[in-house]
């Protein structure tokens, strides 16, 4: 992280120099800054690899972040300053200019002192310059103990993805040699289950010869290749002159070359390593295996392009809770003990029936009382015995699991889920565990003061901070911008990445457009598997993610030591802050009882609650504001006046009173970038000021008024929804449109949409980029389709995502094949109210991977999928289609279906014949569904059935 926030400070020194600022020397001065500057970035590469291993050069390294960071921020008050400047008058132009020079080279010549001194320590500390290289990349990693080394015995939830593995390797329908790859984050036991398949007797006698490596992310090829040779022919090992590297691709290919082979890398790092070793393995077509283990997604493909990598998943609760016990006590079979908790099991009913049978029967022993009476002395004669035989019953583990277990369970259950499915963490948590005493107030003790970076637990980290560690200098703050997002929260990725650009995270330079480069990053990201796809969009992309407990816990915890992020989502957390050194915070779901101070900051993040006084934040990038009622909130009206460095506001899922944005001038905001607000009903006279930003790039509103004036300076503006169709702007040049989202409001006259509409086309024909079209209009209006539908307006054959929120007029537009775009990748139709079944005609288009009908888009009683029919489709929703009876699916209809969601069809009598599409592999209903047990070969091949309400 240091490295970047030393690229981001040349960079600021970069834009000053090109201002040509000759008054004072300030340009000099600046030179000299950014060439001691460059020398110091040299010497981070050495300083990285040393930090962990000495506490100075730890404090220096953090003391070189420290500067970069002043340095940025002593740019960003210049630029304020002379934007400042620019509106005094020529009198105040003529005072002021000079000494915003003289505070700038006083404020430079501080920070050299600063970086002389850095130097003079660094040269005591034996830092060495290395280079400007990745700060991280090249040290070599901590290697914890690792989930492999834990006995397979422990190790719950992998017998399945096993066998299906050991399936694949032994297919023999499959001759050539393949690649199975492992995917997974650290921890998340793709070692574990490797050697479990690699031990499996299912194998045995299946290959010639068998190999296990594992690989650091430092390795020597060479080393590798004799490492396997030897193991193939150990004769050579003793040999006197050994294989010379030349000769070691050879020499393995000669060895392997009639022997059918079964080879394990596990935890490879890059694509590089299987690139050069793949030469030395011989493809004799005759089923030669090879199985890798890696964190990242693009070195499994890159393996094996041909075969789907095996990707792991998180334990659910009841394996978490089954390992966690196996860990924390290992003597104790807790399978039937957990299940009897139920209170569904036959020994808790039984136990129920004869207690009352006792109950009913204890008056007929009445007469045996005074016989008890009498023998009383024998008992108290024998009650030593029956005492020792109770302390030996206590100590039996069936005894004891059944006694205690019952009070334990709610706490594990707390214990599991923080654990978040991964068995790494699972078995470190129960060897703590397992070290304290079996009952109810050990455990929460422990549930309370659980610390993943405390010294007993640190192990867990140490193996996640592996995939961190490995990032490219780049994507590290990218990455740690995931821990401002509240636990379990899903992300907007197009919200996260346009907020990356507003930090400065993303190059302005470089192939496509900023927000191309922005999803390479994120795409990285999950790649390395740092971050979890919980829906794609309709090109495939990445629209909502999420990270796991612990990565994020790790996260925030490296987002506070770098001064990346400070996250308050406790109460007490306002009694910590520091005003003074926080540079971006989150505030999540807590009351504000604090003001933050800090003039430095660069972010703010509020969700569900945020504070009211934001007046200071002269170099804030991005204000985000989510599920907040701002309706009475006291807000300084000037709020956003002087923010010019403001490049994201963000105001989404809100409720706000129109005098927030009553004397607001977006006008102001010089360098904004992105508005956001999505589900926050805004002032729209209040955004005609907003037009006037020649920055622009996303705008999203409920519902906004255009300026008529000419939009020709708004080059960069790619998104654009929702705006009113009657004030669109007219266009004389080119713009980079790319979505597009139109509101016809319900009162209208027929002149002025059809005028409107005529604006609409001449809008897009100054669009080349348009891939998404949105037209929305208000219950009891049509959309103005002539019969053409949309091949009437421009970009027809580019839009891909086509969404149509209203009726259709009957008499005039006629759904046709033609009337839709061939490229349409994706379809919405909403209270279309179409008459006849729309799937023979939908059904044709060849690229259609998601269709939507909701809400009364279909007013039939019959939909048919014939043979063949939609080749693309991969998700159909029928939502709300009130008059829809039978749905016919023939065979080899939509041979690429993987989800399906039917809701609220309450008239569907028969169910579906889904068996008719193998591919299905989620499907959601409604708990109204009509589904006998006569249906269920319908559905028996489906993965996930789930009921919604």
């Amino acid at each position: 992280m240091t490295a970047a926030a030393v690229s981001y400070a040349l960079g600021k020194l970069d834009i000053v120099l090109k201002m040509g600022l000759k008054l004072y020397n300030v340009s000099d001065e600046i030179r000299l800054l950014r060439l001691e500057l460059r020398m110091i970035e040299g010497f981070l590469r050495d300083a990285y690899s040393k930090r962990n291993r000495n506490e100075g050069v730890k404090q220096w390294v953090n003391e070189v972040k420290d500067v970069a960071y002043k340095i940025e921020d002593v740019i960003d008050t210049f630029l304020v300053d002379v934007e400042g400047n620019r509106r005094a008058s020529k009198f105040g132009r003529l005072v002021k200019k000079p000494l915003k020079h003289i505070n700038l080279v006083d404020e430079i010549n501080t920070i050299r002192k600063t970086l002389e001194s850095i130097a003079r320590v660094r040269t005591d500390l034996g830092i060495t310059n290395t280079g400007a290289d990745s700060e991280a990349n090249d040290q070599v990693p901590f290697r914890p103990t690792r989930l492999s080394d834990i006995d397979d015995s422990e190790v719950v939830g992998l017998d399945s993805e096993k066998h299906q593995i050991i399936n694949h390797l032994l297919d023999v329908n499959e001759s050539r040699r393949t690649v199975l790859s492992i995917v997974g984050i650290g921890g998340l036991g793709k070692t574990t289950l490797a050697q479990k398949v690699y031990k499996s007797t299912e194998l045995v006698g299946k290959f010639h010869c068998y190999i296990w490596l594992s690989i650091s992310q430092k390795f020597n090829v060479n080393n590798l290749l004799r490492e396997i040779l030897y193991l193939v022919e150990p004769e050579l090992r003793d040999k006197t002159h050994p294989i010379k590297d030349d000769e070691l691709t050879i020499e393995l290919q000669n060895s392997l070359t009639w022997k059918r082979y079964f080879i394990v890398l596990d935890d490879v790092w890059t694509i590089d390593l299987w690139e050069r070793l793949k030469i030395a393995l011989p493809d004799k077509m005759n089923a030669s295996r090879v199985l890798i283990t890696t964190r990242f997604v693009i070195v499994a493909k890159a393996a094996d392009s041909g075969t789907e990598p095996f990707r792991l998943s998180y334990l659910n609760e009841d394996e978490s809770l089954n390992l966690l016990f196996k860990k924390a006590l290992p003597h104790i079979n807790l399978e039937r003990s957990t299940s009897e908790l139920d209170g569904n099991s036959s020994h808790q009913n039984n136990k129920y029936m004869l207690n009352s049978l006792v109950k009913y029967l204890n008056p007929l022993f009445g007469w045996l009382r005074p016989l008890v009476r009498y023998l009383n002395p024998l008992f108290q004669w024998l009650r030593p015995i029956f005492y020792h035989l109770s302390i030996q019953k206590t100590h039996d583990p069936t005894y004891f699991v059944q006694d205690y277990l019952t009070n334990i369970i709610d706490v594990a259950k707390q214990l599991t889920r923080k654990c978040g499915g991964l068995p790494l963490a699972l078995i470190v948590l129960g060897g703590i565990l397992s070290m304290k005493e079996c009952t109810y107030s050990a455990w929460e003790s422990v549930n309370n003061t659980l610390d993943w970076h405390d010294v007993k637990t640190k192990q867990c980290v140490q193996v996640l901070e592996l995939s961190y560690v490995d990032l490219p200098n780049n994507l590290k703050p990218c990455f740690l911008y995931f821990a401002s997002f509240p636990e379990d929260y899903k992300i907007s990725t197009k919200h996260v990445m346009r907020m990356w650009m507003a930090e400065g995270f993303v190059p302005k330079d470089g192939r496509g457009t900023m927000e191309d480069r922005a999803e390479i990053f994120l795409e990285e990201l999950v790649q390395r598997c740092l971050v979890e796809v919980i829906k794609k969009s309709w090109n495939g992309n990445c629209k909502l993610c999420s990270m796991h407990d612990l990565i994020r816990d790790m996260a925030i915890h490296e987002a506070s030591e770098e001064n990346i992020f400070t996250v308050f989502s406790k109460a007490e957390d306002a009694n910590q802050l520091v005003p003074e050194i926080v540079r971006r915070a989150t505030l999540q779901y807590t009351t504000p009882k604090f003001g933050i101070r800090s003039t430095n900051i660069r972010s703010l993040l509020f969700f569900g609650q945020c504070i009211s006084d934001y007046s200071g934040f002269i170099l804030l990038r991005a204000l985000t504001i989510e599920h907040v009622d701002l309706n009475g909130q006291i807000i300084n009206k000037g709020w956003l006046k002087g923010l010019i460095h403001l490049r994201y506001l963000g105001v989404r899922y809100c409720k706000l009173s129109d005098d927030v944005f009553e004397h607001i001038s977006f006008s102001s905001l010089k360098n904004l970038e992105t508005l956001d607000f999505k589900e926050t009903e805004l002032l729209s006279e209040s955004l005609l000021s907003l037009w006037e930003i020649p920055t622009l790039r996303h705008v999203i509103t409920e519902e906004a008024i255009c300026s008529k004036s000419k939009w020709d300076h708004l080059r960069n503006l790619q998104t654009l929804k929702w705006v009113r169709l009657e004030n669109l702007p007219k266009l004389e040049y080119n713009i980079n449109l790319r979505t597009v989202g139109i509101h016809i409001g319900k009162r209208y006259n027929y002149e002025s949409v059809q005028q409107g509409w005529q604006t609409l086309k001449d809008l897009l024909e100054q669009t080349e980029n348009l891939v998404s079209l949105s037209v929305k209009v208000k219950k009891g209006g049509c959309i103005p389709f002539s019969t053409g539908g949309t091949s009437e307006l421009p970009c027809h054959e580019k839009i891909q995502c086509l969404g149509l929120w209203g009726e259709w007029a009957r008499n005039v537009c006629v759904l046709s094949v033609e009337m839709l775009p061939t490229n349409l990748t994706k379809l919405t139709l909403f209270r279309s109210k179409l008459e006849h079944d729309p799937m023979p005609i939908l059904e044709m288009l060849p690229s259609l991977r998601v269709l939507r009908l909701w809400s009364h888009s279909y007013c039939g009683r019959k939909l048919t999928c014939t043979k063949r029919g939609f080749p693309s489709l991969q998700i159909l929703e029928l939502k709300t289609l009130p008059n829809l009876r039978h749905w016919d699916i023939q065979r080899e209809s939509m041979p690429r279906l993987c989800k399906l969601k039917i809701t609220t069809c309450f008239e569907l009598v028969e169910f579906p014949e889904l068996q008719n599409v193998p591919t299905l592999q989620d499907l959601t209903l409604c708990n109204h569904t009509r589904m006998s047990e006569e249906d269920d070969y319908k559905i028996k091949h489906i993965l996930s059935v789930r009921k919604e309400q």
